[in-house]
């Protein structure tokens, strides 16, 4: 698939059961998508390194530790009726980890299947952006990833 634009891409929230596959994602239910979503940020691994510097031959060597798949951060327009928005209010107050679908429109045929990705998060934030007169009220949503994030890539 060639470079896109993220124009057409969905996330919806999910339910706080675990999931460990694709398929197992795939067949929770319901998923709820999150409307007005104006930017999704970015998401995926970052790796932490611990330094270990030998006195013989004062050399700095890194070594990969622990995984971290970030924080999502999410700016929506407000619409408090929303489903989504509802649901992301409800999991704010939760303790719990949701089930979370982003799904790109890539799909490289007409009749094709969009690139997913899974994983589960905490929500964290969700705060409201009033801004100025001329501004659109804004929503700011923090989904801490606690998961690996699954991908399940485009097909035919």
């Amino acid at each position: 698939m060639p470079v896109q634009t993220g124009a057409g891409t969905r996330i919806s929230i999910g339910p706080t059961t675990a999931a460990a596959t694709p398929t197992a994602y795939a067949a929770l239910t319901p998923w709820t998508e999150i409307g007005e979503v104006e930017d999704l940020g970015e998401f995926g691994d970052n790796v932490g390194l611990a330094n270990f510097t030998a006195l013989s031959n004062r050399r700095v060597r890194k070594f990969k530790t622990s995984y971290d798949a970030g924080e999502l951060q999410l700016t929506l327009g407000r619409d408090p009726l929303d489903a989504g928005q509802v649901a992301l209010a409800a999991a704010v107050a939760a303790d719990a980890d949701y089930a979370i679908r982003i799904e790109l429109d890539d799909k490289p045929t007409p009749t094709g299947k969009n690139t997913i990705f899974y994983f589960h998060a905490a929500v964290t934030k969700l705060t409201t952006q009033v801004g100025n007169a001329d501004a659109i009220v804004k929503g700011s949503v923090t989904m801490a990833i606690n998961t690996p994030v699954l991908v399940v890539p485009a097909a035919v």
